[in-house]
This record gives C-alpha cells, sequence and structure tokens, in this order.
C-alpha cells in the first residue's frame, strides 16, 4: 500500500478497499484453527482478537456515519478513550 488515501479518487479507494479485504480473506483462509487462537498476532492477541478489534472498529465507524448522514452528532470517543474501548473489546 504506497499510496496515500487522501490522493485516491472514491473509485481509487474503493478499489483498495476491496483488494485489501480480499488480501485479508485470503490470508485468512490458510489459517488452521488452532493458529487463529494462537497469541502473537499483535502483541499478546491472537488472530481471533483482531479480527474482533477490526470488526468492532467497524461497527462504531457504521454507526457515527449513520449519525452523521441523520444530522445527528457521533458519538466519537475521545482519543483518551481509545484505549479502554479497544480493551473492552479484547475483553
Amino acid at each position: 500500500m504506497n499510496a496515500k488515501i487522501e490522493h485516491l479518487t472514491k473509485p481509487e479507494l474503493l478499489q483498495r478497499i476491496r483488494d485489501e479485504r480480499r488480501a485479508l480473506e485470503e490470508t485468512l483462509a490458510r489459517l488452521t484453527p488452532d493458529q487463529m487462537l494462537q497469541p502473537g498476532a499483535s502483541g499478546g492477541w491472537t488472530v481471533k482478537d483482531v479480527l474482533a478489534h477490526i470488526s468492532a472498529w467497524k461497527r462504531r465507524m457504521i454507526s457515527w456515519t449513520g449519525s452523521h448522514l441523520r444530522g445527528e452528532p457521533p458519538d466519537v470517543p475521545l482519543p483518551w478513550d481509545v484505549e479502554r474501548m479497544n480493551a473492552e473489546t479484547h475483553a
């Protein structure tokens, strides 16, 4: 991933997202169930933990975007809340 996001057009960004998602799915398909549960994917986190983290933040982004589209202020965390939210996701 060499191009900077801010320099991508919308179609380029969407294609980048599709490409990266496909690469992630291909990588995950090669892992055994035991490998998914081994710590070390990111610090002490397992691959399963990392996927839960990605999924949680994706849900948050969808919620914040929905709030914005409805004209409501999104409930975006303050910077010092991010670590707490990550810990709650990992718990």
